[in-house]
């Protein structure tokens, strides 16, 4: 058995960013950058790859991966080929059944690549009149009268010659005795076709990722949305059922990454950047009443909001405390329009006032909270953030109330979740 990383195309700035397999604009299309130019071309158009000779000793030489250049030069030299081969292409047979037998997804990545390239970014909420997908604005774009209709079919010759490429070579393994597993990732890139064309399909206000463990402090963002399983099961997981049948034609077996995440995921608020913020979901929340019950000390801003003392903020900031407090909060509080973590990363982009130590000390002040308000339970219900115990808001509470929530955040983590997770699988 061979096992491969995910073949899909991750296609979405054209930089060094796109190279993580894990993060593909469409679960259906391959990546151009597995085409082999040779095979395309033929004997006909050998010349039109011979002349990239000099290129690809270059690049197999050098010690590491040159991504961007191969994309740039592999992306032109298909265009290349494309417009030497475009009107016999469309005419083939098997391509035309390919065609028919796919457009439920290449049609709608063949706009969304065409629409990135127009606007230069793949963030669709950006492009205007085609930022909400509309199947017949769409069909009018892709059709096959209007001028930039090469465009759009440069995308389905590609497509075509990957799907026949990877199907010779799985062929070839079987005859050799091989079968191919394939990797599917957890998530979908948060700009890619399938949250373009059907976002109720996943959450896109949150964003999965892991808790902190030994290696990663902070925990991790991935940055994809999150599944809306409800929606998903309302016809009875199409889009899952459509993605295995696609995997099906070149795959024996599959490797599902993130298994857990099918029956409870690490979910972080889209307004955060640090995993750390995140909480698993499902999970049964703890009540304002068990805590009553346990007579701890609670008050709803202290154990939600961020907590900021004049010793925590020199600790953090040093001699930029002054600085600091005068352009960030009002008071001990965090200015509106500085209370998330997703709102500091925005004002660091641009002011290059302070460092990067003030930014992180920043996120650090967001994070130092106990509970996270579960949303619609009006200040009734909470969810523990992670790693609760190490904050300086945990540290700084009574005695009384410090033992008693431990006991409650060991419960919420470790034994409260198990039969709900269970049930989920």
């Amino acid at each position: 058995m061979i096992q491969l990383l995910p073949v899909n195309d991750t296609t979405a700035t054209y930089t060094w960013k796109d190279s993580y397999p894990y993060s593909a604009i469409s679960a259906f299309a391959l990546h151009p950058l597995l085409l082999n130019l040779e095979t395309v071309a033929g004997k006909e158009q050998a010349a039109t790859v011979t002349a990239l000779a000099s290129h690809k000793k270059r690049l197999n030489q050098l010690g590491k991966l040159d991504y961007e250049e191969v994309m740039k030069i592999k992306m032109a030299a298909i265009r290349d080929l494309f417009i030497l081969k475009k009107d016999s292409f469309r005419d083939d047979l098997n391509y035309i059944a390919f065609f028919e037998l796919n457009r439920h997804w290449l049609e709608p990545y063949a706009a969304f690549a065409y629409l990135r390239d127009t606007y230069k970014t793949a963030d669709f909420n950006v492009w205007k009149m085609y930022a909400v997908f509309d199947e017949h604005e769409v069909q009018e774009l892709i059709s096959p009268s209007r001028k930039q209709y090469d465009e759009i079919s440069l995308h389905y010759f590609t497509q075509y010659h990957l799907h026949l490429q990877l199907k010779e070579a799985t062929e070839y393994a079987h005859k050799n005795g091989v079968i191919i597993k394939g990797d599917i990732p957890i998530g979908i890139c948060r700009n890619s076709v399938d949250a373009w064309i059907e976002p109720g399909l996943y959450h896109m206000d949150e964003q999965a990722g892991a808790p902190p463990d030994a290696f990663t402090a902070k925990g991790q963002n991935w940055g994809f949305p999150t599944y809306n399983w409800e929606a998903m099961q309302k016809d009875n997981f199409t889009w899952w059922r459509k993605r295995f049948e696609q995997m099906s034609n070149y795959f024996d077996a599959f490797r599902i990454d993130h298994i857990l995440g099918f029956f409870r995921i690490w979910s972080i608020p889209e307004h955060a950047v640090e995993g750390i913020m995140g909480r698993f979901i499902p999970a049964i929340p703890v009540s304002i009443n068990e805590l009553f019950a346990k007579n701890i000390t609670f008050e709803r801003y202290r154990y939600t909001e961020p907590y900021v003392t004049d010793a925590i903020l020199i600790e953090l900031f040093g001699d930029k405390k002054d600085a600091v407090k005068k352009t960030f909060f009002t008071g001990l509080k965090l200015k509106e329009k500085f209370n998330t973590q997703r709102k500091v990363e925005a004002y660091f982009k641009t002011d290059k006032t302070f460092d990067n130590k003030v930014k992180q000390g920043l996120y650090d002040l967001i994070t130092n909270v106990i509970f996270f308000e579960a949303e619609g339970s009006h200040g009734q219900e909470f969810h523990f953030r992670i790693s609760m115990e190490d904050t300086s808001s945990f540290k700084n509470l009574d005695k009384h109330s410090q033992k008693e929530l431990s006991a409650i955040y060991i419960n919420y983590f470790y034994h409260r979740q198990d039969e709900l997770w269970k049930r989920k699988r």
